[in-house]
């Protein structure tokens, strides 16, 4: 059984990367460029007789751009942006679909190949292709814990650059993201002066806020989003709504030395079941030391039982990994 599912994991792996590869090899750097190409030039010769009319048509598509995203396609935007390494580079909700998919129907047809059901193929490929966004979400879980602890107790350097700044939000973001020590915020920051400064209309300005906000996800991330909104789209004054949100972060951070008494015990449960496991494999292996180990291990109930406790430990340290950190928001 093990040789089946290291041949089945091989397959799927290499024929998504072939798959994935030869996509961004051929298909985004020619196929899409071609037909956007041809779409272009059939759209500049059905408009010709009505040029007077394409700024005006343009602007209003641009601006209706975001509303007609769906929801599913929002997300995934706002998620490959929130954990996205390069600062400058727009992410591709493409490029993840595609990926994805790769992953869903490789899968399906290998499993399908050796003899199981279509329909529990279609459920172990559905099982795949939903690994890439598990990892990308616990990848924003952490990013967003580590960024939220660091906006509270950054806070404060927060409000007095606002006012170094000559009350002005946009030279306040472009201070922020040089003197935040923070690296995870301290690139939020920057994604969002630069994608400000790149694009200066309100709807870009709302998006670039939204993005910070679904990267930090807390109550004081998305209320101080709407006054970066407010202070840039705006030109309001931002002193009072800051120095209101300074006062109430400090007082949230009063009552964070309560809650890690609170958490002790998840913390020392999640060890425990780290530890545990190699010790029982241990003593299972010095009991069994009369036998043939490695033919336990290959019978199908034991490799069965040994898969769901590793896999049971692991979502185990996942949860301390997240509970361990305080949470910051309200």
């Amino acid at each position: 059984m093990i040789y089946m599912l290291l041949e089945i994991f091989v397959k799927v792996f290499g024929y998504s990367m072939f798959i994935y590869g030869l996509w961004r090899l051929i298909g985004q750097q020619a196929l899409i460029p071609t037909l956007k190409a041809i779409a272009l030039d059939v759209r500049r010769t059905s408009y010709r007789t009505r040029l007077r009319f394409q700024v005006a048509r343009q602007k209003k598509q641009n601006e209706s751009h975001n509303k007609k995203r769906g929801f599913l396609y929002q997300h995934l935007y706002l998620l490959l942006a929130s954990v996205s390494r390069s600062k400058d580079r727009e992410p591709s909700v493409l490029n993840f679909s595609v990926l994805s998919l790769s992953l869903l129907s490789v899968t399906t047809f290998v499993v399908w190949s050796t003899g199981v059901d279509l329909g529990l193929s279609m459920i172990v490929g559905s099982v795949v292709m939903l690994v890439p966004y598990i990892f990308l979400r616990l990848a924003l879980i952490n990013l967003r814990l580590s960024t939220s602890k660091a906006f509270m107790s950054n806070f404060h350097a927060i409000y007095q650059s606002y006012h170094s700044a000559g009350q002005n939000a946009y030279y306040m973001l472009l201070n922020l993201a040089n003197e935040i020590e923070e690296r995870h915020l301290r690139i939020a920051f920057y994604k969002l002066a630069m994608q400000v400064q790149k694009n200066s209309d309100q709807q870009s300005i709302r998006e670039a806020t939204n993005i910070f906000a679904f990267t930090v996800k807390s109550s004081f991330a998305v209320r101080f989003g709407n006054l970066v909104y407010k202070g840039i789209a705006e030109q309001a004054d931002l002193s009072l709504p800051l120095k209101n949100l300074n006062n109430q972060i400090g007082k949230r951070k009063q009552d964070l030395d309560n809650e890690k008494v609170a958490k002790t015990e998840v913390t020392i449960l999640g060890w425990i079941t780290v530890f545990l496991l190699p010790i029982f494999v241990f003593v299972a292996y010095r009991f069994t030391n009369i036998y043939n180990t490695w033919s336990i291990f290959l019978d199908d109930r034991n490799l069965t039982v040994f898969l769901i406790a590793f896999v049971m430990t692991g979502i185990s340290f996942l949860v301390l990994l997240i509970f361990r950190k305080p949470r910051t928001d309200i």
